[in-house]
């Protein structure tokens, strides 16, 4: 039975020079006979398998290279909305020195107060509510423009998962699951845009805070400061190790 794809062109036409990929290298490849093609042409495994890859670890311990590509794969799905994540963590990076000054004002209201400095305790309320305040605003923003970012790749994936499915042939719908085809368009595209974006957010605040923190009590206090640096490698293994054991 022959397809008729033509209501897909209004759809596709905004993503032909960008976010759409090609069936054989899509990321939700749904054609299962690439194994048998040139070498040449390297694919991303699907969602599936890569949930059967999880599963293995052992049996799949040789396919470390061909996921480290994937993934590289996936991150150029973000590349049509880089302006938006690139603002995004440029903000982000604005907002943290103010999100991490929050405790900072705090503890030195309280010590103020017990001082009976009440002309430092006024001041540091007063830093305090103007460091939340900016924090919050910049915040809204981050939380825009990546959720902006997300959004657009979401979509963008969809419709490329949705023409690849189009493309198929009758039979390769008679041994898909309906419903299988419809989680790839809904969850499994949702959650793999959202994977994409809150990777930069999470990542650049991770070191950001890390590191901002480390800075900050070894210049308030050096000893309790490296103790706590020195402290954190140590407690960073145990989790890992027991983890390991659980899993």
């Amino acid at each position: 039975r022959q397809i008729d794809t033509d209501n897909l062109e209004p759809l596709l036409h905004q993503y032909e020079d960008g976010l759409r990929v090609n069936d054989e290298n899509s990321v939700l490849t749904l054609d299962e006979h690439n194994s048998s093609e040139s070498s040449d042409t390297e694919t991303i495994p699907t969602i599936m398998e890569a949930d059967e890859e999880m599963n293995n670890p052992v049996q799949n311990a040789g396919h470390k290279t061909s996921r480290l590509r994937g993934t590289a794969r996936l991150l150029k799905l973000a590349g049509k909305e880089s302006f938006y994540l690139w603002l995004g963590i440029a903000v982000l990076l604005i907002r943290l020195p103010f999100s991490l000054s929050i405790p900072h004002f705090v503890s030195t209201t309280i010590g103020s107060l017990i001082d009976d400095d009440y002309d430092g305790a006024k001041r540091n309320v007063l830093l305090l509510f103007l460091s939340g305040t900016v924090d919050a605003i910049l915040d809204f923003w981050v939380l825009f423009l990546f959720g902006y970012a997300k959004e657009n790749i979401v979509k963008g994936v969809r419709i490329d998962t949705f023409a690849a499915m189009m493309r198929q042939e009758q039979a390769f719908f008679d041994k898909t699951n309906t419903g299988e085809l419809m989680s790839r368009l809904s969850s499994d595209c949702g959650e793999m845009a959202g994977d994409l974006t809150w990777f930069f957010r999470f990542s650049v605040e991770a070191v950001v805070r890390i590191t901002g923190i480390a800075v900050y009590m070894i210049i308030r206090s050096p000893y309790l400061g490296l103790c706590t640096v020195g402290i954190v490698p140590v407690v960073g293994i145990i989790n890992k190790v027991y983890g390991d054991w659980l899993g």
